[in-house]
């Protein structure tokens, strides 16, 4: 509904040895606008999540996933930027949260994820589909 907030997971999967340098590019939906929890005036997680922001948080995710922590993030109008320096073999998890700011139906647009440095590396999510209700 507006003015939810909309936990938002991406699951990526590195092959081999793994990768350096590389960019989790996440367009979000028109309806979307990604929060930046590390801001003490942003809005509070949910119950629960205070995980998300913490230093000190595990590595591995309950599920046996890694979680993506990035070097450097990136929040613009449209999307969310997350750069990892290394990426190793596995299953990885990168969370982030967004507010919904207008009802619709939107698309979903895909996500990248890119090594920056060796242009054939990459790959692609479907994309799908979003609706957000009214009050």
């Amino acid at each position: 509904k507006v003015g939810d907030l909309v936990k938002v997971t991406v699951f990526l999967e590195a092959a081999g040895k793994g990768q350096r340098y590389v960019v989790l590019d996440d367009p979000l939906p028109a309806g979307l606008m990604a929060l930046n929890t590390a801001f003490k005036t942003e809005e509070l997680i949910p119950e629960g999540e205070e995980e998300y922001h913490q230093d000190d948080f595990d590595y591995v995710t309950p599920d046996g996933s890694i979680r993506f922590r990035p070097n450097y993030f990136e929040i613009r109008n449209d999307r969310v930027l997350a750069f990892r320096d290394q990426v190793y073999s596995g299953s990885h998890r990168f969370e982030y949260y967004c507010r919904a700011v207008c009802e619709g139906k939107f698309v979903a647009p895909a996500t990248r994820v890119a090594a920056m440095y060796s242009p054939g590396v990459h790959g692609y999510s479907p994309k799908g589909e979003l609706t957000v209700k009214g009050r």
